[in-house]
């Protein structure tokens, strides 16, 4: 096995594969890169890069971030855990009580809310398990992704009536 292989198939990402599970276009990866050092990734004896498995949780956090209005270059060197304080933990202003009480409570909702909710929980026991070894940072941007929109169709719950 060459030692480009070797390096992808332990947990390394080539800047093809990160774009697609993180959504950013590889002209911006290169951009955030260089301009913002937002990830170092490693680079193969070819000179092609490869993201780790935090390199894509890290880029995954700030998309969501600067999709909430953030400048990347006010975000980019944080270190992940501020990125995802930032965020909310995931969104993390929905902590698990407050995801419980969405799925369980009598405020309105729509039961499509509840459904994503309940989506959401599940996904959020896979992250924290065992099972969500190797695909972490795929599980990661998902719940990032459904966890904002929950809060956006919560905040917007007075729209959501018919």
């Amino acid at each position: 096995m060459s030692m480009e292989s070797s390096a992808i198939s332990e947990g390394r990402y080539r800047i093809g594969q990160v774009s697609t599970m993180t959504g950013i276009p590889p002209e911006t990866l290169r951009s955030w890169e260089a301009r913002h050092l937002a990830v170092r990734p490693t680079r193969t004896q070819g000179g092609f890069r490869l993201y780790s498995a935090a390199d894509v949780e890290r880029l995954t956090l700030i998309r969501a971030l600067t999709e909430l209005g953030h400048p990347v270059g006010t975000i980019a060197t944080l270190e992940a855990g501020v990125l995802r304080k930032r965020l909310g933990g995931g969104a993390s202003s929905l902590d698990d009580e407050r995801l419980r009480a969405i799925v369980e409570g009598d405020d309105g909702l729509p039961e499509a809310v509840r459904h994503l909710a309940r989506a959401i929980q599940a996904l959020r026991g896979l992250v924290r398990s065992d099972e969500a070894e190797g695909h972490f940072p795929d599980f990661r941007s998902s719940l990032v992704e459904l966890e904002s929109l929950l809060l956006v169709l919560c905040e917007r719950k007075g729209s959501l009536d018919p």
